[in-house]
């Protein structure tokens, strides 16, 4: 019976999480219309720094948590009051630390406007790792219902609170705008934090307290490891948010240019590019526990991952690639300038060949963790780093702020060759025919979109629309055609099974 329940939450953990990945990534598109291009540059320049924080404060606390609530037994509840302890001080302490230095950090990064942004984003560090400590203290009990709510809770409050908020600054100037849209994530993660804090705080404790220090020290210890692994992606995209617009300004440029340089280039790109990684992350989570079965059921799972991800992947790029111009035209409906409009467009057909490669390498790093070498993936990206910090130096200088986009990729292009060759024995024999097949669907989908953006007047939501549905019915049809033909084969070879034994039976008799 309890495993039944662990199941059902943990499916429903799953659910709640990809519904609200996907809620975040929507609420960015009608927020970036409304900040416009520079409140856009604005509003992204504050969140690589935050999360860098929010990694060193909070990183891996969940898991650590989880692991000592596990170990503890059901009834004790000493191990949530050591994760309180431990969160309320780290995240206090960056709490404290951001808006300490919001001015410093604001000149660093190019655009001193960015200050009052980060003051009122400094509170959400505290809730945010109070938060994280209590879902993973459900987490340990097998009770995963709590943290999809608390998902669920944040999401939803953030787009209320944070479109209303900049709609209702909006009046004052951009810089208040932003100022509201960031006040709604830390209304958010206060609102989380306080739901979770009160669903956990009746309950009960069922066996004697155990000394708190020892406890703060054993979760430190599990935790660290996993912040500073967690750190890798906030870091490059800190080094992204320092390097553009300064090197935009040493360009010529005004603060205020560059900010909206940076902003065009890369908000777009982050709201419609992290929709099919999001779909994927839901799949490598189903793929776990089926590496752990027999070789065969991993070669299927396997090659039904890699083929889900050749799917979203080169839909996703295709698409990009297809309809930059409406896509930036749907998000920024108020109109941008012209050098604006093409940096933003540059940006996102730059960044196209990157979503392929990131749905690839969600299913390589599932392949990765299931084999314990879960340290690989972060060094390859730690590495890839790296070469994209200088790519973006180069290519920032000699295509503008589209550059970074295109550094990105080649990145994540690095990445993914590292991560298969690493991976080569669990994916190896994933992909054979099926996986052919779903390639040649992807290139039709390309093939039928760009043929009907040339049949269709374009800047259309509604053609933006009827060309994307096109496009994806492509996709299903050859996909339906794969399915019914792996089904063919399995269904023959099931019968050339059954005659070989019947043929046997009767030799016998």
């Amino acid at each position: 019976m309890r495993v039944k329940k662990f199941l059902r939450s943990a499916a429903f953990l799953a659910l709640a999480s990809a519904a609200a990945k996907i809620l975040g990534a929507v609420h960015k598109i009608p927020l970036l219309g409304l900040l416009g291009a520079e409140g856009s540059g604005l509003y992204q320049l504050v969140f690589p720094i935050y999360t860098v924080v929010l990694a060193l404060a909070g990183g891996g606390v969940s898991q650590a948590v989880s692991r000592a609530a596990a170990q503890e037994g059901e009834g004790a509840r000493s191990s949530l009051k050591a994760a309180l302890l431990l969160t309320a001080l780290t995240g206090g302490a960056g709490s404290a630390a951001l808006a300490l230095l919001c001015r410093a950090i604001a000149r660093a990064q190019g655009n001193p406007a960015a200050a009052s942004a980060y003051l009122v984003l400094a509170p959400s560090v505290a809730a945010s790792c109070m938060a994280s400590a209590v879902c993973g203290w459900w987490q340990g009990r097998r009770n995963m219902f709590p943290t999809a709510v608390g998902r669920l809770v944040e999401q939803a409050v953030k787009l209320i609170a944070g479109l209303s908020l900049a709609a209702a600054f909006l009046p004052r100037g951009t810089e208040y705008a932003v100022t509201g849209a960031i006040a709604g994530v830390t209304i958010g993660e206060i609102a989380t934090a306080f739901a979770l804090l009160a669903v956990s705080v009746p309950t009960r404790a069922k066996a004697p307290p155990r000394p708190l220090i020892p406890l703060v020290r054993g979760i430190f210890r599990d935790a660290a490891p996993a912040a500073l692994g967690s750190l890798v992606m906030p870091l490059l995209q800190l080094i992204d948010s320092v390097t553009i617009v300064n090197l935009l300004t040493a360009s010529g440029r005004s603060p205020e240019t560059a900010t909206a340089l940076y902003g065009v280039a890369t908000a777009p790109v982050g709201a419609i590019a992290g929709l099919p990684p999001v779909l994927m992350s839901a799949c490598a989570a189903a793929l776990m526990p089926k590496l752990f079965g027999g070789e065969e059921e991993k070669r299927r799972a396997v090659g039904g991952a890699l083929s889900a991800a050749l799917v979203a992947g080169l839909l996703g790029s295709a698409l990009m690639l297809v309809f930059a111009e409406e896509v930036i035209g749907v998000i920024y409906p108020g109109g941008l300038t012209a050098e604006q409009f093409a940096t933003a467009a540059a940006a996102m057909r730059f960044a196209a060949p990157g979503v392929t490669y990131v749905c690839f390498m969600s299913v390589a790093t599932t392949a990765l963790q299931a084999e314990g070498r879960a340290h690989v993936p972060a060094l390859v990206l730690l590495v890839c780093g790296a070469v994209k910090a200088g790519l973006t130096v180069l290519l920032v200088r000699t295509a503008g702020a589209a550059g970074s986009a295109a550094a990105t990729s080649a990145a994540y292009c690095a990445a993914l060759c590292a991560d298969l060759i690493a991976a080569r024995g669990s994916v190896a024999g994933g992909m054979r025919r099926k996986a052919a097949l779903v390639f040649v669907a992807a290139v039709m989908a390309g093939c039928a979109a760009g043929a009907l953006s040339k049949l269709i007047p374009a800047g259309a939501l509604a053609a933006c629309f009827v060309r994307g549905g096109i496009a994806a019915l492509t996709v299903l049809l050859v996909l339906v055609a794969a399915d019914a033909y792996s089904l063919n084969g399995r269904i023959a070879e099931k019968i050339k099974l059954f005659r070989a034994g019947f043929a046997k039976k009767t030799k016998k008799h």
